[in-house]
């Protein structure tokens, strides 16, 4: 090994001495998504979280005006205050809205 490293330097193929060391690990079971072969995007959708305006306008695709008006029609999830001028959507609520106009769309 020590001419290996010193036929490299004299080159200079290898600036800088590197150390490869391998280990043998065990590999255990892992109980998430990936490897139970759910979709880790079905998974994500799963998850609650608070959606702010922008976030609403590009997974709807809708503009703000069309969202406010089908707030005030009853047909779009209301937003909930997190703050004092601050307003934010549900995402499951927002994810069944959009299920819905998929589910509906195939019927016609």
């Amino acid at each position: 090994m020590e001419s290996h490293w010193t036929e490299h330097q004299e080159k200079g193929t290898l600036a800088k001495p590197v150390l490869l060391v391998a280990f043998a690990t065990k590999i255990e079971p892992c109980s998430t998504a990936a490897h139970l072969g759910v979709n880790m995007a079905e998974e994500f959708q799963h998850q609650q979280s608070l959606l702010r305006l922008p976030q609403v306008l590009a997974r709807v695709g809708l503009r703000r005006s069309s969202i406010y008006n089908r707030i005030a029609a009853g047909s779009f999830p209301a937003p909930i205050s997190i703050g004092a001028r601050a307003v934010a959507w549900n995402s499951r609520a927002v994810d069944a809205w959009i299920a819905d106009r998929i589910a509906n769309g195939r019927k016609s």
